[in-house]
């Protein structure tokens, strides 16, 4: 404009709120050039004065002179990756000086005042009882399904994020109630899967408020505060409940260590995830009851933190790990104190949240309904692999979901079964994945190189591929 008093001039005198409309009307633009304004106000200036339309004609005359029309091609769209952010399925808490439906309702209005809170200036009068509700705007979906009779209530919550391109935030959480309240809370997001989407830490308001107003129950009360060990009787207490099927979240033991500046702090990390985990504390005088117990040593248990899932998966961390941890983004790089200690209480709570997950199993035989957990049965191909390539982990005993773990690039342990265990024998030893194999002496739980795999895959098909057009000739 400032090389062109004429343009200038035109759009001095239109009008600019028009012109922008027009912008808006006309599509999309992936950038605004001076050649698309001045074409822009030259078809906007209908009832403009004989003057300012003849100066506008000239310059696009002038344009289209120099400047062929570009046509905008239409993106094509992938379909997005979705990784779970935070998951609770949690029994609640029940007084029995209160009414049961009264503590449901109370839960469906911190649910309700949750969704409201993160619609604000966006919408109001969200409805904070079971009744059905639907909202739908550029950016943002909510729908509420609910029945005060049946005790039941759905809140479903998504919105695109308004700082990172192709990335759209989902929580939905379910309150059923029966002889008590079940809540199940999942939330994720989707991502373009060529970008690194590094997640925060994503639990809902609402998890900590029902907590604090009515309370959680996983087998025992849940607690922000650690349960103390310190006798053999509560050490066996403790085993119990560790082995007990019923029992639907982790369990966190922290080993009191001799050097308190060494300690990890145990109550800042019950008051994080005490509602979605379980933390004991063993104290100094329970450690020689306990290495008769298990078969760590007292060196190794001392300062150590021991982590077991729903699924019986257990991890151990001696204090010499936990004196290495350090955080990802050198995040506290500057901060005085015990900074091995957040990083490790960091990545802690981000492995309890990322394991915190639904399992489901998968299978063609119905007498396996009798065993624990979720069972999806005699899935079609396409459910079969839609649940491998949705999962954050796969353990399995099929070849063919070893296969398509391998190319989905999965974490995945694989189990010999009885029969046809040669050929998933063959296709680890090929991808160099047997030490991903249970009962192999090279067991581990090191990472996947799943650049070798990869070119492993590529150069067997392509060696496939050769090998079916020279037989075809």
């Amino acid at each position: 404009m400032d090389e062109n008093e004429e343009a200038a001039y035109c759009l001095y005198r239109c009008n600019r709120p028009e012109v922008l409309f027009a912008l808006l009307r006309d599509g999309y633009h992936e950038k605004i050039t001076y050649n698309l304004i001045v074409k822009v106000i030259n078809d906007s200036v209908a009832d403009y004065e004989p003057k300012l339309k003849r100066k506008l004609a000239k310059i696009c005359h002038d344009i289209l002179k120099v400047e062929k029309p570009q046509r905008n091609e239409r993106l094509e769209l992938n379909p997005l990756d979705v990784t779970p952010s935070f998951q609770l399925k949690v029994t609640l808490s029940h007084d029995p000086q209160r009414d049961l439906n009264e503590e449901f309702l109370t839960a469906v209005k911190f649910i309700a005042g949750w969704a409201q809170g993160r619609l604000q200036n966006i919408v109001e009068g969200i409805p904070d009882t079971p009744i059905d509700y639907e909202y739908h705007e550029a950016g943002y979906y909510l729908q509420i399904l609910g029945n005060i009779s049946l005790g039941f209530y759905k809140l479903t919550f998504e919105h695109a994020d308004a700082e990172r391109k192709g990335v759209v935030w989902r929580t939905k959480v379910i309150l059923e109630r029966s002889d008590y309240i079940r809540m199940k809370v999942d939330c994720d997001y989707c991502h373009n899967p060529d970008r690194l989407i590094r997640d925060s830490f994503n639990k809902p308001r609402f998890v900590d408020e029902i907590f604090r107003k009515i309370g959680y129950t996983d087998v025992i009360p849940m607690m922000t505060k650690p349960h103390k060990v310190e006798k053999m009787k509560e050490i066996e207490m403790l085993s119990e409940f560790i082995a007990d099927h019923s029992r639907t979240l982790p369990v966190i033991l922290a080993v009191e260590e001799e050097d308190s500046e060494r300690q990890i702090n145990i109550n800042r990390l019950a008051e994080t995830v005490g509602t979605y985990a379980h933390v004991f504390l063993l104290s100094k005088k329970a450690i020689p009851m306990m290495v008769e117990k298990s078969d760590y040593t007292t060196e190794e248990l001392t300062g150590a933190v021991w982590v077991t899932f729903q699924n019986g998966e257990d991890k151990f961390y001696t204090r010499e790990r936990i004196g290495n941890s350090r955080f990802d983004f050198n995040k506290y790089a500057f901060d005085s104190g015990n900074v091995y200690e957040k990083a490790f209480r960091h990545k802690l709570v981000r492995l309890i949240k990322e394991k915190n997950c639904k399992i489901i199993r998968v299978s063609y035989y119905l007498n396996h309904f009798k065993d624990q957990g979720k069972m999806k049965y005699s899935p079609s191909v396409e459910a079969f692999l839609s649940l491998i390539y949705n999962a954050e982990s796969v353990i399995t005993d099929s070849f063919h979901c070893v296969a398509f773990s391998l190319n989905f690039n999965k974490d995945f342990y694989a189990f010999y079964p009885g029969k046809y265990s040669t050929r998933i024998s063959s296709i680890l030893e090929l991808t160099g994945t047997k030490h991903r194999a249970v009962g192999e002496s090279e067991f581990s739980y090191d990472v996947i190189n799943y650049e070798y795999v990869n070119e492993v895959l590529s150069r067997e098909r392509k060696r496939t591929l050769d090998f079916l057009k020279e037989s075809c000739k």
